[in-house]
This record gives structure tokens, C-alpha cells and sequence, in this order.
């Protein structure tokens, strides 16, 4: 990587490199560089391997047959079977988030289907094994009818007993000591305090997720690409820029859709590709400053391209494909 990184700076003091495939590789020394890979200097990157006997993978043998098999199931509507493939899965690894939130899923059918056929004693039993399989994913939608559940039963039942359970709602507790003190010069310059509380998210809401979170002179920008359902495609990029405070943030929308994406380290510029293998310059504003086509230099794949990255001032970019990098 240090004799990668030698060689570009021998390429911006004058000197020329090794030629690419079949053409001459140009390097511009009086001219302005361009963003264009055929006059770029160009590294030729050695191929890596990693060696087999390296590599461990995390998933026990069997775990994701069983994983596959009952999310199969699940999608058919055979619940039963979907939660018995998924305690299968459970017993090889028990720490897989993915795999606890299918089961929880599959809980919950089971004991609504049995309470909207009013099989009060199927749906207490299939609660009491959520609540002992799965206790730290419970919520109190669990909780609620669970109680629904006991209620009914002791209708019919007056002697019939069961573990009370309160609903959590939500905490406001502080904690009156800090979990943590910063000291400056034997001072203490700042205390931190450990808030909990387990807000809900309103329903109907969705998370917004936002990419390359990224601090530059002019504020914090990031990146997501919108998705256009009546076309089924991406058609656009939003990009948000905070200045001090996130309820003051900007949001500007780009007219054309990018699969990865680098901001440049003032925060007035980006580059771009897209998945038809299309290379951007663009302004924060949505101006286009140059366009070029990267479909022979990725080899035809935008899975080839390792990196696409911007200097600082927004003049220099380095793209790298499966084994070659571009400086322009």
C-alpha cells in the first residue's frame, strides 16, 4: 500500500507510468486533469487471496437450511412449522438478531390465530413459551395480550391462577450520579449521565436510512438513494446537510440515482456511480461538473469497483477497479 501510494505521488511530480491495455496511458502535466480513465495514470493492483485455511465462517453447519426452511414455511402460512425450524436454528446459534426476530413473528401468529378462534388455552401456552424462548424481544404488545389471554381463560375459569405481568411503558428514570467524568487539567469538564428510555416509534412511521455520514467544513452531510415504486427502480439521491442543529438540516434532492457515492471534505461537491457503471461529478446543488463512463474499466460490473474516493478540495479522485486504480 505505501509503494501504491509512492507511485501516485511520483504521478503528480511528472512522471509517467506503465501503459494500460493496448493504449498509451497519458499523463497530463500542463492540462487540467479530466474525469476520463483512459488518459488517467494508471496502478496495476495485485490480485489477494485469502487463504482457505483462514477463514471460519460464523455459521454453524445445518443453521441456515433450518433458517431458509422456516421462512419458507412462514411465508406459506404454516407457522407451526416455520417456529420448530427456527428453535432448530435457535439451538445451533442463539445470537443471530435476524433469526430471534422471525421467531418472534412466528410467535405471535400463533397465538393470534389460536385467540381469534378462541382457543384461550392454545394461546397461553404458545405465550408462555414465547415469554420463556424469547424474553428480551417481548414488548408490551406481548404483555397486553397476554393478559387478553388470562382474562378470557378465567372467565370460564374462576379458579385459574398466573403469573402477573405489568407492561413497561415507557421509563423516564435518570440516573442522579454521572455514569462517566472527562478531567482536564485535574478539573472535571464535563459529566455524562445515562438516560434510559424505551421510546416507541409511532406506528406507520418508517426509519429513514441514511449513508457515509460525513463531517465536512461547511457541516455533517449524508446520502440515500430514493426508490421509485411505479417504475420499480432508483430514480433519485437525497442529500442532507446539518449546520449546528438537526432540526435546522437541508435536504436536496440529486435527479439521478447513485449506487455509491463519496462527498468531498468541504462539502460542496460529490462523485458518484451509478448501476449502469456511469461516473459523476456533481455539485451539492445538483450541477454536473463531468460524466464518464467506467462499463469497460469495471469490467462491465459495479461489484468490481473496490473504491471511489474525492480529495479534500473536490479536484482529484481515485477510482480503483478489481485490480487497477485511476488517478484523475
Amino acid at each position: 500500500m505505501t509503494r501504491f501510494f509512492k507511485k501516485l505521488f511520483r504521478t503528480s511530480q511528472g512522471v509517467q507510468l506503465t501503459p494500460t491495455q493496448g493504449e498509451r496511458a497519458k499523463t497530463v502535466y500542463e492540462k487540467e486533469l479530466t474525469l476520463d480513465p483512459s488518459y488517467a495514470p494508471v496502478i496495476e493492483l495485485p490480485k489477494s487471496y485469502r487463504p482457505q485455511e483462514e477463514y471460519q465462517s460464523r455459521w454453524p453447519e445445518g443453521f441456515w437450511e433450518h433458517m431458509n426452511k422456516g421462512v419458507s414455511y412462514y411465508k406459506r402460512g404454516w407457522y407451526d412449522k416455520a417456529k420448530e425450524e427456527f428453535l432448530h436454528a435457535r439451538s445451533l446459534k442463539n445470537d443471530y438478531d435476524g433469526l430471534n426476530t422471525q421467531l418472534l413473528r412466528a410467535y405471535r401468529k400463533l397465538y393470534q390465530k389460536a385467540a381469534d378462534k378462541k382457543r384461550w388455552r392454545d394461546a397461553y401456552k404458545v405465550l408462555l413459551e414465547l415469554f420463556e424462548t424469547l424474553p428480551i424481544e417481548l414488548t408490551d404488545t406481548d404483555r397486553r395480550q397476554y393478559k387478553r389471554v388470562v382474562e378470557e381463560i378465567q372467565k370460564t375459569e374462576t379458579d385459574f391462577t398466573s403469573h402477573i405481568v405489568e407492561l413497561e411503558g415507557q421509563s423516564k428514570t435518570k440516573n442522579k450520579a454521572p455514569v462517566a467524568e472527562i478531567e482536564e487539567n485535574g478539573q472535571v469538564t464535563l459529566k455524562i449521565y445515562m438516560h434510559s428510555d424505551s421510546w416507541v416509534r409511532p406506528k406507520g412511521e418508517k426509519l429513514i436510512k441514511w449513508y457515509d455520514l460525513s463531517l465536512t467544513s461547511a457541516g455533517v452531510v449524508c446520502w440515500r438513494p430514493v426508490y421509485d415504486r411505479s417504475q420499480g427502480r432508483y430514480k433519485s439521491c437525497q442529500f442532507r446537510l446539518i449546520k449546528g442543529q438537526v432540526d435546522l438540516a437541508t435536504v436536496i434532492e440529486i435527479p439521478f440515482a447513485l449506487y455509491r457515492c463519496k462527498i468531498s471534505g468541504n462539502g460542496d461537491r460529490f462523485i458518484g456511480y451509478s448501476d449502469d457503471l456511469e461516473l459523476i461529478l456533481c455539485t451539492l446543488q445538483g450541477e454536473k461538473i463531468a460524466e464518464r463512463s467506467i462499463r469497460r474499466e469495471a469490467e462491465n460490473s459495479k461489484y468490481y469497483i473496490r473504491c471511489v474516493d474525492l480529495s479534500a478540495d473536490g479536484k482529484h479522485t481515485l477510482f480503483t477497479a478489481s485490480t487497477r486504480a485511476y488517478w484523475m
